[in-house]
């Protein structure tokens, strides 16, 4: 909208082609002139030396009027480029100028997304024995509907597994939902590789899919998200291995709730967490041997080692005295 008035480095007061106040614009004054010209179907500007002055759109202009009773500095450029300069201060161009504005905006608060972007690791094992038909791709519950039913109701429902990640905030506040996601199992969207390549599908029904229950196996990175002002956005990464087996192949290959016995198929070791991603108040001695002694180790040693010395001599000075004087009356 202000490109017929060059709105882009601002036309300074005057053109200086050295010093402090240097000629900013990687246009020259009587380019821009011209520019300015050819822009509003004007004839190009007449330039004449004694005097000074140029001829735009009829008018005639001279340096004298411009620079009258002006000193003129050593770091000036050349006449007529200074009074090209004059002349498109005339022609309501946007003024060189120092834009200033809030850093911070009060009434914006940055929100959960923006306020972690943390790692956790968890390396848990979760197992869901339930009940599958091939034929109809419906997964079977059976339960009584009231604990007076004799028999059991079945229902029958598409298999979906719905991941939830939550903040824990130890008991002094309410846990903070992070993300959830929710995976069709016969149409599970397939995994990204990598963190960098995992995202929100634009259109979930253009998305590659897999039958996790054909395919046996999936492994990758899925994307979280959340609803925030009424559309969904992506709120988290979690990396997942999902594995479907029949109850015979599950018997032969046993594997433990989280990772508890019998830990194996596969064997799930301890995550590897830094070793301060504890809350110090749950754990005072881990938190003196990671926080303090790792970063005040030789501070601690050098003051301990001084107490010691310190304690020999002001011992030494205490008992040096008695000690001289029973020599004294023994001999």
């Amino acid at each position: 909208m202000l490109s017929r008035y060059r709105a882009t480095c601002g036309c300074s007061k005057s053109y200086c082609k050295s010093g402090i106040n240097q000629w900013r614009d990687g246009r020259k004054p009587r380019t821009i002139l011209n520019d300015w010209c050819v822009m509003h179907n004007k004839s190009l500007p007449v330039y004449v030396d004694e005097p000074c002055a140029v001829t735009v759109d009829g008018q005639t202009y001279t340096l004298a009027e411009f620079e009258e009773g002006a000193v003129i500095d050593k770091h000036y450029g050349k006449d007529r480029s200074r009074l090209a300069l004059h002349v498109l201060n005339k022609m309501n161009l946007v003024p060189e100028h120092v834009e200033t504005r809030g850093l911070y905006n009060k009434t914006q608060q940055p929100t959960m997304e923006q306020i972690y972007g943390r790692e956790g690791n968890f390396n848990w094992r979760f197992v869901f024995p339930f009940s599958y038909i091939p034929a109809e791709k419906k997964l079977v519950i059976k339960e009584k509907e009231h604990f007076w039913s004799l028999d059991e109701a079945v229902e029958k429902l598409t298999p979906r597994l719905m991941v939830q990640i939550w903040d824990n905030d130890l008991g002094f506040a309410n846990d903070d939902f992070l993300g959830s996601l929710q995976l069709d199992l016969i149409s599970l969207v397939k995994p990204a590789t990598n963190t960098s390549s995992c995202k929100l599908p634009s259109d979930t029904n253009s998305a590659p899919t897999v039958d996790l229950f054909k395919q046996k196996r999936c492994y990758g990175w899925w994307s979280m998200g959340s609803m925030k002002s009424g559309t969904f956005k992506s709120t988290g990464k979690i990396e997942m291995t999902l594995e479907a087996m029949p109850k015979a192949e599950a018997d032969a290959k046993p594997a433990g709730q989280g990772r508890d016995d019998p830990n194996k198929n596969p064997t799930l070791e301890e995550p590897n967490r830094p070793p301060t991603s504890f809350p110090w108040f749950t754990s005072p001695f881990k938190a003196l041997r990671h926080i303090i002694w790792g970063r005040y180790k030789w501070h601690i040693i050098g003051f301990l080692i001084f107490l010691i010395i310190f304690s020999l001599i002001a011992f030494f000075i205490y008992a040096a005295p008695g000690y001289t004087m029973k020599k004294m009356l023994n001999t």
